[in-house]
């Protein structure tokens, strides 16, 4: 028996896996610029410090942290009480706000494209162990999709 498309269909996966983690990393260099974008125009202003200071950083090709170092704006999104302890300053919650408006806009780019239907999980030996915790919680929480494991080659 002779299967006809299969050296073409392994080269097309071949592709698929080699360029993923590249187009990844740029797909999240454009949502952390867009959070960055958007926590700025909720960030209040009184020197402009605290605007100033937000910055994405690359913390791997699949990872990325956007974050403020300035040393009082943990004070300003969450809340703080006043001098003396009197009363309480409700927080911004900017970087929150922002959020999940960065969710809600892939969420409806993701519906407009049919929705997420499944998860694929695929790893051998040690790796496909770590992934149980994250299938068993998509297994057993997820509504909308299912997930399911498979083992690839050493």
């Amino acid at each position: 028996m002779e299967i006809q498309g299969l050296d073409e269909f392994t080269k097309t996966l071949n592709n698929a896996s080699n360029n993923f983690e590249k187009e990844a990393s740029k797909k999240l260099d454009i949502i952390a610029s867009k959070l960055v974008a958007k926590v700025k125009l909720k960030t209040p202003v009184d020197s402009g410090l605290l605007r100033r200071s937000w910055q994405p950083k690359k913390i791997s090709n699949l990872e990325r942290l956007v974050f403020n170092n300035c040393r009082y704006g943990q004070f300003v999104n969450y809340g703080h009480r006043t001098k003396g302890g009197k009363s309480f300053v409700d927080g911004v919650y900017m970087l929150e706000k922002s959020v999940k408006e960065i969710v809600a806009e892939i969420k409806e780019k993701m519906d407009k494209l049919g929705g997420l239907k499944h998860v694929y999980f695929v790893a051998c030996g040690g790796s496909k162990a770590a992934i149980f915790p994250g299938l068993y919680l998509l297994q057993s929480e997820a509504k909308t999709f299912s997930a399911t494991t498979y083992t690839s080659n050493e």
